[in-house]
Order: structure tokens, then C-alpha cells, then sequence
């Protein structure tokens, strides 16, 4: 008998709905109901709460190939979420480097020297943060444009390499980026400095 039809048959004879069983397990009905139908599989978590709810054993509730998918599915879940949180830092990098480009500040500076007894004459430019900072002499967006494309590689090589060096390479890569967004918040700090 397989999970589905074993969970079907455990909750039939423990006189409950699916919606007091998903209660119990607090999740939702439909979810409870893809475990039922062979849709899902509930992951290692809520595998015990179902054995600790029904008084059985993990064991007798699947058997040695479903768990051997549960902990592929798992892992294949795991995988795609480490994967997401690479594709989002190498975005939000390209987006800063994109913009740290682009003018979008307005610099006010003054024509000299001015005629006599008149105001100087006041000139806007629009600036980028690259242009900006340069002028005034901050490195600050510099280092940050540099971290981002470390960044952008590391990213690049955590979603292509598949070996040992991986997860090396991934754990260097969420340092970086934390790092980055800190760089980020400063650059774009000073650059709003500057520009008033």
C-alpha cells in the first residue's frame, strides 16, 4: 500500500475530515488533500506530526522508495532555492551597475566669476552616482561597483560549476552580497548627499 492510500485509510478510521487532519497539522486542506491524491509529499517535518497524529511509526507509513523520493524532492527543492537566492543577488548587482551609471542626480554649481554686484549664475547638471562620487572624491561607489561584479562572476560560477567547490564558492558569494548590499546602501547614502 502506498503513503496516499495508507494516510487515506488512517484518517478514514480515526473518524476525521481531511480539514481536521490539516488542522491538526497546520496546514491547509488542499495541501493535506495532494497528499492523499499522490500529488505531493509532505516533507520530513510534517511526515512526523502525520505518524505522532495516527500513533504509527514513520517507518509504516512509507516505504523505502518513497522516502528515497521524499529526500530527492527535498533536496531538489533546496537546490532551487539556493539557486534563486543566486540569480536575485546577480540581478540586483547588474540593476546597480545599470544605474550607477545613469544620471540621475541634479548637481547645482555656480558660474565664476559672477559680474559685478550680481549673483553668481547657477547651472544644473545631472550626474550620475559613478560621475558624482568621482568628483568629489569618494571611492566608496568604485568599491562597490567592483564588489557587485565579483559578485555577478561568483553568482555565474555557483549556478554553472557542479563539483566539491561549489558550495565553497556559494558560502563566498553570500558573503560578498551582504556585503554588497551594505556597499549599495552607502553609495546610494552619499550620492543623495552630494546631489543636495
Amino acid at each position: 500500500m502506498e503513503f496516499a492510500e495508507k494516510l487515506k485509510t488512517l484518517r478514514k478510521d480515526s473518524d476525521l475530515t481531511q480539514q481536521e487532519v490539516a488542522d491538526k497539522l497546520y496546514i491547509s486542506r488542499s495541501l493535506y488533500a495532494k497528499y492523499e491524491s499522490g500529488i505531493a509529499v509532505p516533507n520530513k517535518d510534517i511526515l512526523e506530526k502525520i505518524s505522532l497524529l495516527f500513533n504509527v511509526s514513520v517507518n509504516e507509513l512509507v516505504s523505502y522508495e518513497e522516502t528515497t523520493l521524499m529526500v530527492v524532492e527535498e533536496h531538489n527543492t533546496r537546490e532551487k532555492l539556493k539557486n534563486i537566492t543566486l540569480i536575485t543577488s546577480l540581478v540586483i548587482c547588474a540593476i546597480f551597475i545599470i544605474f550607477y551609471f545613469i544620471p540621475v542626480f541634479q548637481v547645482y554649481s555656480y558660474k565664476y566669476p559672477a559680474p559685478a554686484g550680481q549673483q553668481p549664475e547657477r547651472i544644473m547638471t545631472l550626474m550620475s552616482s559613478f560621475s558624482l562620487l568621482n568628483s568629489k572624491g569618494v571611492p566608496l561607489g568604485n568599491i562597490t561597483l567592483g564588489f557587485c561584479v565579483i559578485e555577478i562572476v561568483l553568482s555565474i560560477l555557483c549556478l554553472t560549476i557542479f563539483n566539491k567547490r561549489k558550495i565553497v564558492v556559494r558560502y563566498i558569494a553570500y558573503i560578498n552580497f551582504a556585503l554588497v548590499v551594505f556597499l549599495i546602501f552607502m553609495t546610494v547614502a552619499f550620492s543623495c548627499g552630494y546631489s543636495f
